[in-house]
């Protein structure tokens, strides 16, 4: 249940920012606005690596780490380096690391990488879950 409210606060902060976004959609978004919209979906990303991390067995903790961390770390540097970027580019990045997320598979180890195309997604639970 903790993990639940935890998700939900930060949808709902990532809500509040975005509002803010769409009304300053060609202009720089207010510091402390960038700031909550980058750190919302950096928390969301590292709330769901934090969750998964301790029920994954060993193969499964590399893949997470690859799913997350580069999520994480940009959302982070995003949010203290991207400050005079406009709404509208700092929402696409923001879109990019969905998109990261969504379309992550290294393939299985050792095989090489899978082939597959951004049409066609990965499966939505990792291998071994």
């Amino acid at each position: 249940m903790l993990l639940h409210a935890v998700m939900t606060g930060f949808l709902v902060a990532l809500a509040t920012a975005l509002g803010s976004a769409v009304a300053h959609v060609d202009d720089v978004l207010p510091k402390g606005r960038h700031a909550l919209l980058c750190g919302a979906m950096a928390g969301y990303f590292a709330a769901g690596l934090v969750a998964a991390l301790p029920l994954a067995d060993r193969s499964d903790r590399v893949w997470l780490l690859g799913w997350a961390l580069p999520c994480v770390a940009v959302s982070v540097a995003l949010a203290l380096l991207g400050a005079a970027l406009p709404a509208w580019a700092t929402v696409w990045i923001l879109v990019a690391l969905v998109c990261w997320q969504i379309a992550y598979d290294p393939g299985v180890p050792g095989t090489g990488p899978s082939g597959r195309r951004w049409g066609r997604f990965r499966r939505a639970v990792p291998r071994g879950a």
